[in-house]
């Protein structure tokens, strides 16, 4: 199944020395054909800012959507939704940037020099890759059932319906609270009655403290690869109660 979807998405992007223009995020998949590279095209990709530190749940990142999916870029800023506030249009220049492989995860970001696949981009140098062109996003989350994640949809930006939390564990709260009163990023699962998604929530976030909501749900999220399991990462605390 893994050989397959990445097959599939290499055949579909069908990347190539000497590429110039727009690019989608799938192509920019389809290149992290290794642990890391430094994207010598001049290419670019146009997306929707759907994941930030606004909410505290990506520190130090922003995750940009297009149609095809998303692509995470590592900031060295303490302040991303200042520069590249959620829901705006951005064109991110990808030459000189480094393309590294996570597991089945693609970033964007610098040169690395350490353990890590790429290293943050000096928030000086932000500006240089990134410009916002317009505050108003043109990238909508795909409706989408549970059943519906699966391998063949990482990394898309999605949105479900009339799911809920479930707390037959005892989970009360969006994150557990682990030691020194720091709450840690915690698993919880959404059913819709047939079928289950794990849910990854930031300890990090901003209500990771707060109870989880109860009743019928409508939840936006990242489709992630986390050890083995293929799961939701929440986005921009996008859980609207359905009455």
């Amino acid at each position: 199944m893994l050989v397959c979807s990445i097959s599939l998405l290499v055949a579909c992007a069908k990347p190539h020395e000497g590429s110039r223009g727009e690019v989608s995020a799938a192509h920019l998949w389809a290149m992290s054909d290794v642990r890391s590279k430094r994207i010598t095209d001049d290419i670019y990709l146009r997306g929707s800012v759907v994941l930030n530190d606004k909410f505290g749940e990506s520190p130090y990142a922003v995750v940009v959507a297009d149609d095809s999916g998303c692509v995470e870029i590592e900031l060295d800023s303490r302040d991303v939704e200042r520069l590249l506030p959620l829901g705006s249009e951005v064109e991110v220049r990808c030459a000189g940037l480094w393309l590294g492989r996570q597991g089945r995860n693609v970033v964007l970001g610098a040169e690395s020099r350490a353990e890590y696949v790429v290293e943050r981009v000096a928030e000086s140098d932000i500006y240089n890759y990134i410009k916002v062109t317009s505050h108003s996003a043109s990238c909508r989350p795909k409706p989408m059932t549970i059943g519906d994640i699966t391998e063949a949809r990482l990394r898309e930006y999605v949105v479900l319906s009339d799911v809920w939390f479930m707390v037959d564990d005892g989970a009360t709260t969006w994150c557990n609270e682990g030691a020194k009163g720091r709450y840690e990023t915690t698993l919880r699962y959404l059913t819709d009655g047939e079928a289950v998604l794990p849910v990854v929530v930031a300890g990090t976030a901003d209500y990771a403290h707060e109870p989880l909501p109860i009743g019928p749900q409508r939840c936006c999220g990242i489709v992630e690869w986390r050890d083995g399991v293929v799961m939701l990462r929440i986005a921009h605390r996008q859980t609207t109660a359905i009455k």
